[in-house]
């Protein structure tokens, strides 16, 4: 299944170069979680936008760890597929550190897909180094070269510009969309899910918990779109500062989704903090849909037991449409998909 019809333009560059700031500049909204620490970004994420009146998919990429890790390989992976679906490149570095052996090995991979490149040197925060910054990259030898602070906010318009000029004109027309949030806790299959009902290897997955840190989108048809949430912990076991930026990304999903699915482990049934998701979904005005899954994991005894606590202890959202499926082995995903075509 494709991507999308729109023309893919892809933010990439070295770790920290500040591609996740530019993103969400560019967009204008904070969809991905951006930190200092390396490799915050693993997955891709990606957002429709207008530049100059043009549309296009605009997708942010993960930059690479020197970490040999099964996880990194995943990264690399992913990273070396999307960029293949690519109809421009926004290939940023860092001003500060000059034009790095790094960034010359990922243009070098970049130049293989005879895609045009704009080269975005990133945080220049005083306009009177931008002759001296420039005149420092020119020497990887790309023709488009825009100096920006997208932390500042200085020169995107040029950017913008810039990039428009490489997008053709946007169909008019469009047909409404519907967004669908997946949420729930860590670990209970949320990205399988999405690759699943997609048919697609849209979402990173692994199982270290806490994969998924920024919300994934991806086409079911035309006019519905599935967003992946990061896993939602309870309170007092979200430590760390990335995690609390993602749950609270996931929060602000509930409220912004046309429609929730929440999905629940049946290895383990509902637990009191998906009582507490429900709850959240219950004050934004929706009533999710429930997905059970790894239900081949649990015998049919067990499966009903499940189904049967879920009745009794999400009663407030009542009538409850509830589905048993197994996204790993592809069990109940095709009822699930059309029964999610017909709602939205």
């Amino acid at each position: 299944m494709a991507l999308n019809k729109l023309p893919k333009v892809i933010i990439v560059g070295a770790i920290n170069s500040g591609k996740s700031t530019l993103f969400n500049r560019l967009i204008g909204e904070q969809k991905a979680v951006t930190s200092k620490i390396p490799g915050t970004t693993r997955d891709w994420v990606s957002k429709e936008t207008a530049f100059s009146g043009k549309s296009a998919l605009l997708i942010d990429t993960a930059g690479f760890l020197e970490e040999e890790t099964p996880l990194e390989e995943k990264v690399k992976k992913f990273w070396e597929n999307i960029i293949q679906k690519a109809n421009l490149f926004i290939f940023v570095a860092d001003s500060r550190k000059g034009s790095t052996p790094e960034d010359k090995k990922i243009l070098s991979f970049l130049r293989r897909f005879s895609v045009p490149i704009i080269l975005v040197i990133n945080k220049v925060d005083n306009p009177k180094l931008a002759e001296e910054k420039l005149r420092v990259f020119s020497e990887l030898g790309i023709q488009d070269i825009v100096w920006i602070s997208a932390l500042l906010k200085k020169n995107l318009p040029y950017l913008e510009e810039k990039i428009a000029s490489y997008l053709p004109k946007s169909q008019k027309d469009k047909k409404p969309e519907t967004k669908i949030a997946l949420i729930g806790r860590p670990n209970v299959g949320k990205s399988t899910l999405l690759n699943a009902l997609t048919q697609t290897e849209r979402a990173l997955i692994d199982k270290q918990s806490g994969t998924t840190r920024d919300e994934l989108e991806a086409k079911l048809n035309s006019t519905i779109t599935l967003v992946d949430t990061p896993g939602l912990k309870r309170k007092s076991k979200v430590r760390r500062l990335l995690e609390f930026f993602s749950a609270r990304r996931s929060l602000y999903n509930i409220k912004k989704a046309d429609l929730v699915i929440l999905v629940i482990d049946a290895s383990e049934g509902i637990v009191h903090q998906e009582i507490k998701i429900a709850s959240l979904c219950q004050k934004a005005g929706r009533r999710p849909i429930i997905v059970i899954n790894k239900s081949d994991l649990v015998s049919k005894d067990k499966l009903k037991e499940v189904i049967q606590q879920i009745n009794a202890r999400l009663y407030f959202l009542k009538p409850l449409k509830i589905f048993p499926v197994s996204a790993l082995k592809g069990k109940g995903i095709t009822k699930l998909r059309k029964a999610l075509k017909k709602t939205a």
